[in-house]
């Protein structure tokens, strides 16, 4: 028996295309968002999806949430956020050029994390959690890696040979 199969494609004109595979057909659909660009999706353990939201002007911004596999959305967090995650245990990560923020209870309520790097020209460019639950914070100004093992109590910084320039995307690779 074939299952139905989700894809999600992110475009920077304000629209989120699933693409549902089904045993009968495949089917497109198109779920306008009114904001000008979103920029992440996480998926959480439970089947809830949530979007980023990015938008420099008035437009609504923030953390969007689906749980209905993408039919509609409801904004939970309303801040411009450029960077999504979930952790092992369920936590939802959200971050912005200059905060990091955390839902523990599937984004009904968040809090800024720790983030002690942030400020002046230094801001936030990447941001990806490992499968152990680490977290890891690109900066650019100057280009620096953070990782955090207790979810943004405490950071170690990794310096970069560039110091200019920033850090665009992290990839976490599981070892043996």
């Amino acid at each position: 028996m074939k299952r139905t199969k989700l894809l999600f494609v992110f475009a920077g004109f304000a629209a989120i295309f699933l693409v549902r595979d089904t045993p009968q057909a495949q089917q497109i659909f198109w779920s306008k968002v009114d904001s000008f660009s979103v920029t992440d999706f996480a998926f959480h353990p439970n089947g809830t999806i949530f979007g980023a939201l990015s938008n420099l002007s008035s437009q609504p911004k923030g953390v969007l949430r689906s749980t209905d596999n993408g039919s509609s959305w409801v904004t939970v967090l309303p801040s411009q956020i450029e960077k999504l995650g979930v952790d092992p245990q369920g936590e939802i990560f959200a971050a912005d050029y200059f905060t990091v923020y955390r839902s523990r209870d599937n984004g009904d309520t968040w809090g800024a994390i720790n983030t002690p790097f942030l400020g002046g020209n230094t801001f936030m460019t990447a941001f990806r959690i490992d499968a152990s639950g680490g977290l890891f914070l690109g900066v650019g100004n100057p280009a620096r890696i953070f990782f955090s093992g207790d979810h943004g109590a405490t950071w170690t910084a990794h310096n970069l040979r560039r110091k200019d320039g920033a850090v665009y995307d992290i990839l976490t690779v599981n070892g043996t």
